[in-house]
């Protein structure tokens, strides 16, 4: 005799997961960032230079995740390239719009 499964919201995940039914991983954070970046058509010599900020941003305070930080690690990493990098200007305004943006937009989840 067969008897009929009744399901609830909550058993699906659970059905999922018994039946090997695969999800899509979360995407890394900064392919999170360059979906974006497309998704606003900005160039793509734009799309590497906001990367190439990001990374230096994160390898700066030892790779921690940027939601784990705030306004103080980024005032540390400009006065960081202002103070003891001797960029330029132009460089300066660069590496502050990318924090501003990158917060802004919310790249991570």
């Amino acid at each position: 005799m067969f008897l009929p499964i009744i399901l609830l919201k909550g058993d699906l995940l659970n059905f999922s997961i018994y039946c090997n039914i695969r999800q899509n991983p979360p995407k890394k954070l900064l392919d999170q960032v360059r979906d974006i970046i497309r998704l606003k058509h900005y160039s793509y010599r734009t799309e590497e230079t906001y990367v190439q900020w990001i990374v230096r941003y994160i390898l700066f305070h030892n790779k921690r995740h940027p939601k784990d930080m705030g306004v103080p690690e980024i005032e540390e990493f400009l006065t960081h390239l202002a103070v003891e990098g001797n960029v330029a200007a132009a460089t300066q305004n660069q590496s502050f719009s990318m924090p501003f943006y990158f917060y802004t937009v919310k790249f991570y989840r």
